[in-house]
């Protein structure tokens, strides 16, 4: 195991074991503790290590509870994370495999893009009431925020998981426009997107209508020649849920991509 790959390894098990400390401490459930225990042992044994120590048949004892907690979050999103999942075993396994110096870094790509984003928001945001969401302001201030995750996490993301799945032949195995969906992919014109680029769109060309009720508001998106086929209605919940459904789903992929790097340069401790 060279320095760098025992840096690379502690570094992105690291991230997943906060991301699940964060989701514990947010969400306290009692099977929540399994796989957040699990990987601190692992983590501590690797930071003890000066040589192989790991048999081949203890990974899955480690792996197996934190990559089902991160799949098994939100039911709803199951679906897209087992296919991301699975899709990315390949992908690593054919870069670990072949010759070819395909690069693979889209954390570097959103980390940069993401902070950007975050910054102008929280501006916004300042100037605003926060628990007022029948403000206009907030609302596209919120507009905003999803418009800019959208082109700060998804499009690297989805992106380089294209062009890999593209290179290696994948691209029939794996639909990416539902992988990265919330609900469903949608049609744009002669083309598919996920629901979340179709929203970003419908918000940055304002194809839609708020609708102010007494306490809350609903918005309702059109259906333009110029924009994608999307005509659905969200109440102010289901719109929120939306939203935070979508980062939920890109941070679990996220956490993914960390868990599977991990697991990978961590073969280079294996006894066997």
């Amino acid at each position: 195991m060279t320095e760098n790959q025992n840096h690379v390894a502690i570094d992105n098990l690291e991230r997943v074991l906060r991301f699940a400390q964060n989701i514990h401490n947010s969400l306290p459930q009692q099977q929540f503790l399994t796989p957040i225990i699990r990987l601190e042992e692992l983590l501590e044994r690797i930071k003890k290590a000066n040589k192989v120590f790991l048999r081949s048949d203890e990974i899955p004892g480690y792996f197996n509870p934190i990559l089902d907690m991160i799949i098994n979050l939100k039911p709803s999103l199951s679906n897209q994370l087992e296919m991301f999942w699975s899709a990315q075993k390949e992908i690593i396994h054919n870069i670990i495999n072949s010759n070819d110096s395909l690069s693979y870094v889209p954390i570097k790509m959103i980390d940069k893009k993401m902070g950007q984003s975050i910054g102008i928001y929280n501006n916004i945001l300042d100037k605003f009431e926060k628990t007022t969401y029948g403000n206009k302001a907030y609302l596209y201030a919120l507009f905003y925020l999803h418009i800019m995750k959208t082109e700060s996490v998804e499009y690297p993301l989805k992106s380089q998981f294209d062009a890999h799945l593209e290179y290696y032949g994948l691209g029939n195995s794996y639909d990416s426009n539902k992988i990265f969906s919330v609900y469903d992919k949608v049609r744009d014109g002669n083309r598919l997107i996920t629901d979340a680029r179709a929203v970003r769109i419908c918000l940055a060309h304002h194809y839609f209508t708020i609708i102010e009720e007494d306490a809350s508001w609903s918005i309702q998106f059109i259906n333009d020649p110029e924009g994608p086929d999307f005509d659905k209605i969200f109440s102010e919940q289901e719109f929120l849920a939306f939203v935070n459904d979508f980062d939920l789903l890109y941070k679990s992929q996220i956490m993914l991509v960390y868990l599977l790097t991990g697991m990978s340069n961590l073969k280079n401790y294996l006894v066997d």
